[in-house]
C-alpha cells in the first residue's frame, strides 16, 4: 500500500490518522513525504517498505530506530535527524547530498546477499555496521563514516565488495569476532578482478584502533592499498594476508 504522511495528529508517524489510509506503515507499505505533507516531529521505532521524501521541503526527525525494507530517497530541501537507519534489504540510497542520517546499520537476520546502490554521496557523523552475509557496494559513490563495524559470527565467510574507482573512507575499522578465531575471514575486496576500490582508514580521533582486521586481497588481484592516515595504534591483532607484499612510510602504513 502507498501512504502518504499528511501529519493530522500532532505531526506524528506513530498515529493512523497521519497516514494516507488511515494506516501507520509496515514492512509492505511505501512511505511517502511529498510537498503538502507537514513536519514530521516526533516517531517511535518506525517501519516501511520504501521511504520516498521526494519534494519534501520541511522537516523530518527520527530520533529511533527507522527500518526500511526498499528503497530510500531524501530530499535535497528537507532538514532534519535520522538517528538511526536499518536497511533491511537490497535497496537504492539516493540521499540527495543531504547529511542527515547519524547511523545505518545494513542487512536483516535472513538476508544472503545485500546489494545497496548508492546514488549520491553517502557521509554519516556516526557508524555503518555491516551484515553477517556478503555485501555489494555499487552506483556512483562511496562512502564515509566515523566507523565501519562489521559483525562477524562463528560460521561467518562474508566479503565486502567495493565498486572498483570509488574511495570509501572511514576513521576507525573494527571487524568483530569471536573468542575462538580471532580472523573468521570477512574480506574487503574489489568488486572486480584486477581493478582498484580504495579503501582509506584515516585514524585522527583520540580513539585510533583497529581491532581484529582481517584484509584479505583488496581488490582481488593483491595490487590495491589499505591505506592509514595519521595512525593511532595498531593492536597486534592486525592480520594482513594474500597480498605481495607491505610496507610502512613514514606515518602510513599500507599494503600493495
Amino acid at each position: 500500500m502507498i501512504l502518504y504522511f499528511t501529519g493530522s495528529v500532532a505531526q506524528t508517524w506513530n498515529a493512523s490518522a497521519s497516514w494516507s489510509g488511515n494506516a501507520i506503515p509496515n514492512n509492505t507499505d511505501d512511505a511517502i513525504f511529498n510537498s503538502i505533507s507537514p513536519t514530521c516531529s516526533t516517531a517511535t521505532n518506525p517501519v516501511c517498505k520504501s521511504l520516498d521524501f521526494t519534494n519534501f521541503n520541511k522537516t523530518a526527525t527520527l530520533p529511533t530506530t527507522l527500518q526500511v525494507y526498499g528503497d530510500l530517497t531524501l530530499s535535497s530541501s528537507m532538514s532534519g535527524a535520522i538517528t538511526t537507519l536499518n536497511i533491511q534489504t537490497s535497496s537504492n540510497v539516493n540521499t540527495n547530498n543531504k547529511q542527515i542520517i547519524s547511523n545505518i546499520t545494513f542487512g536483516g537476520d535472513t538476508i544472503t546477499q545485500l546489494n545497496i546502490n548508492i546514488i549520491n554521496p553517502l557521509t554519516l557523523t556516526g557508524n555503518i555496521t555491516l551484515p553477517q552475509t556478503p555485501i555489494s557496494f555499487t552506483g556512483s559513490y562511496g562512502f564515509n563514516c566515523s566507523s565501519l563495524i562489521c559483525a562477524v559470527s562463528a560460521l561467518s565467510n562474508s566479503q565486502t565488495l567495493l565498486k572498483p574507482g570509488l574511495t570509501y573512507s572511514v576513521s576507525i575499522l573494527n571487524i568483530q569476532s569471536n573468542n575462538i578465531n580471532p580472523f573468521i575471514p570477512y574480506p574487503i575486496k574489489s568488486g572486480i578482478s584486477g581493478t582498484r576500490a580504495t579503501f582509506v582508514l584515516s585514524t585522527t580521533g583520540s580513539q585510533t584502533t583497529v581491532n581484529n582486521v582481517s584484509f584479505v586481497d583488496i581488490d582481488a588481484s593483491a595490487g590495491q592499498s589499505i591505506c592509514v592516515f595519521n595512525p593511532g595504534p595498531l593492536t597486534n591483532n592486525l592480520n594482513i594476508t594474500e597480498l605481495a607484499a607491505y610496507k610502512i612510510q613514514s606515518n602510513q602504513f599500507y599494503t600493495n
